[in-house]
């Protein structure tokens, strides 16, 4: 996935974010903070266990959340393609 693809699935989930009034706090807080991650990953270093963060936010979100569940994929899928 280039990059540019990646940044637009990364603003797509964004916006899912702040229209998901239904996510409970703690849910909605760890799913910002791997936003954040992945943007400064997408700039600069990323934080060693980002994958492995997303992948547990994922199985989390399987069952309720599917949206959020099928664009994280693709953003880790786009985050492996970079070499992340």
């Amino acid at each position: 996935m280039p990059d540019t693809e990646l940044k637009q699935q990364l603003e797509k989930l964004r916006l899912i974010l702040a229209g998901a009034e239904e996510l409970p706090r703690e849910t909605r807080e760890e799913l910002e903070h791997v936003v954040a991650d992945i943007s400064t990953a997408l700039e600069d270093e990323p934080p060693r266990d980002l994958v492995d963060r997303i992948n547990s936010v994922i199985e989390d979100f399987e069952a309720h959340h599917p949206t959020l569940t099928d664009l994280l994929r693709r953003i880790v899928e786009g985050l492996a393609n970079m070499g992340i």
